[in-house]
């Protein structure tokens, strides 16, 4: 794309930046407000989730051309806590995985509670925010993960630990499955596909679809007693392939 070309754009790109900042500026008024009046009595913050959610629905309706398609939404129980996994594309899966409709917690970079109104919500809904990169990190991940699932919150983890640069799914690291191990939870995977082309070349693409593929559970037993690594390696293949199945052009 040619230099005048990707300024046109970009300006073209400016009256819905606009809207979404009004969005998220509006919607996080009524977010204090739903802390404020939920927050004394909702221990896991159900209420508060659902409010999230709607409002991460709202940024993806502004755009009538963004479809979002989820299958298998049946194969989560919502009465059962899960480490759910998903594979890792852009901070706009952040968006879209609401999409699910399940209660969970996001363990997710303390670097993103940085960001106004988007981060000070994490903060609210008492969201796990967390340093990668560091042995305290990995250990508050297990403490905190454990105290949030005993307490029948699900949570949503990029076991990658990083976005991919590619959209390939990479390696997976060890920490989410060490986690249900310990609480004695199932494994939900999670494939999706589509966000990482939102913000590409420099300018938004109007035109896409999410896929979101909710994949059977793996139940607490046939984890219990196993080398986490060799979990680990299992259900990346396990996701790895279905994620072949929504985006073939790019293991091609």
């Amino acid at each position: 794309m040619s230099g005048l070309r990707l300024a046109l754009r970009r300006a073209l790109d400016l009256p819905f930046l606009f809207l979404v900042g009004l969005d998220v500026l509006v919607l996080f008024v009524g977010d204090v407000l739903m802390w404020l009046f939920t927050s004394w009595w909702d221990r896991r913050l159900v209420w508060l989730h659902r409010y999230s959610a709607f409002w991460a629905a709202s940024i993806v309706a502004l755009n009538p051309f963004w479809r979002t398609v989820v299958e298998g939404r049946q194969q989560a129980d919502p009465n059962k806590t899960y480490v759910m996994l998903c594979n890792h594309q852009s901070l706009f899966d952040i968006v879209v995985l609401y999409a699910i409709r399940l209660h969970f917690k996001w363990v997710a970079k303390k670097e993103l509670a940085r960001v106004p109104f988007v981060g000070w919500n994490l903060y609210l809904n008492r969201y796990m925010l967390i340093d990668r990169g560091s042995f305290g990190g990995s250990k508050r991940m297990l403490l905190d993960g454990l105290a949030h699932l005993r307490m029948g919150s699900s949570l949503m983890v990029f076991p990658e630990g990083t976005r991919s640069a590619t959209g390939r799914m990479g390696r997976f690291k060890d920490g989410a499955f060490n986690l249900a191990q310990q609480a004695q939870v199932a494994l939900l995977p999670v494939v999706l596909d589509g966000t990482r082309n939102v913000f590409r070349g420099g300018h938004i693409n109007y035109r896409q679809t999410f896929r979101i593929r909710v994949l059977p559970e793996v139940p607490y037993s046939a984890i219990a007693g196993r080398p986490v690594a060799e979990v680990a390696q299992e259900l990346h293949a396990l996701m790895l392939a279905e994620h072949k199945k929504l985006a073939p052009e790019l293991y091609a």
